[in-house]
């Protein structure tokens, strides 16, 4: 259904996203919802190793750093 993106287009899309010190609209919460309004299966491809492993620290995380 979708289409893989090219590798150099991917890294591009990461190098624009860490040179811009700007809360973006999908790193925002919304209001009225809860971490359990998150569908697991979208989320979780994000961790890795050295994630936590308790899934509400990890998503509470995200945006920190």
């Amino acid at each position: 259904m979708y289409e893989k993106m090219k590798p150099d287009v991917l890294a591009r899309l990461f190098q624009q996203r860490s040179q811009a010190r700007l809360i973006r609209f999908d790193e925002q919460t919304v209001p009225g919802t809860a971490l359990n309004d998150l569908n697991p299966k979208l989320w979780n491809r994000f961790k890795t190793v050295i994630s936590p492993k308790d899934d509400r620290e990890f998503l509470e995380n995200r945006n920190s750093g």
